[in-house]
């Protein structure tokens, strides 16, 4: 993540102007890590859902959600109430 000290102490700026109250800049500039990755993730996770939506209209039957070698028990047959979670 490449930020510029001019972005950050605008961030600081504008975020104490709508009232953000935090200790120090030092937190300010965490603040603003956290909401840059934050950003990064939403743009991750639209972009994914974007591309389920695409495989939809081509296969608009249904297809087999992507499970990257993960198994869950909706898909093993077992439903969501057979033994799940009892014991």
């Amino acid at each position: 993540m490449d930020l510029s000290d001019k972005d950050i102490e605008r961030f600081i700026t504008n975020a104490k102007k709508d009232g953000i109250k935090l200790e120090t800049d030092d937190e300010y500039r965490q603040l603003y890590r956290d909401l840059y990755t934050l950003a990064g993730i939403t743009l991750d996770i639209w972009k994914f859902q974007k591309s389920l939506d695409r495989r939809l209209e081509e296969k608009p039957e249904g297809f087999s959600f992507p499970a990257e070698g993960r198994m869950c028990r909706l898909c093993m047959g077992d439903g969501c109430n057979q033994g799940y979670g009892r014991r």
